[in-house]
């Protein structure tokens, strides 16, 4: 009785943790999907409504609790008590709000960069860094979409393939 159960348990964790990696390569991509919406809803509002960045960040933030909106919300807290400049704020934010996402340096790369330029400069230089920083999420997202493609399927059938070989192994 005991022994079933245990063999039961190491196929049911071996399995579970396999799916897990699996639906972590599937968070990436969704967070990289989220980072690019929020990229295009800020250029498009500083190029029609012309405000000034804590008024964009307080009209795109939501009650949700995404890490885009922690960053938006982490960047306000801190415009408002902090003298640092916008890139030290955006990158702050971004480290804090992304630090137990399953995402890659690079991808936080990416997302620092943004506080590079936000604010800084006139609105076409502002338009093409956006365009180009675009680019660069989208090469991430496709990397991403390659890996669940290849890796998800990978961990999920080797979370339930180990989980097999275990339990034969016990009985």
């Amino acid at each position: 009785m005991y022994k079933c159960i245990a063999i039961l348990l190491m196929f049911s964790c071996c399995s579970i943790i396999g799916l897990f990696q699996s639906g972590q390569l599937m968070r990436r991509k969704k967070l990289l999907l989220q980072y690019r919406d929020l990229l295009q809803k800020l250029d498009t509002e500083m190029g029609y409504f012309k405000e000034p960045l804590p008024l964009i960040f307080q009209r795109l933030q939501t009650a949700d609790n995404e890490p885009v909106d922690i960053l938006l919300r982490q960047c306000l807290l801190q415009m408002r008590d902090s003298s640092a400049s916008i890139s030290e704020l955006w990158g702050k934010a971004v480290e804090s709000a992304y630090e137990n996402e399953p995402l890659k340096t690079d991808d936080i790369a990416v997302f620092s960069k943004c506080g590079a330029f936000l604010g800084q400069s006139d609105f076409q230089s502002q338009k093409g860094h956006f365009t180009l920083l675009q680019g660069e999420l989208e090469k991430q997202i496709r990397e991403a979409e390659e890996n669940i493609r290849t890796k998800g399927s990978l961990y999920s059938k080797a979370g339930f393939s180990i989980g097999a070989v275990i339990a034969i192994a016990l009985l």
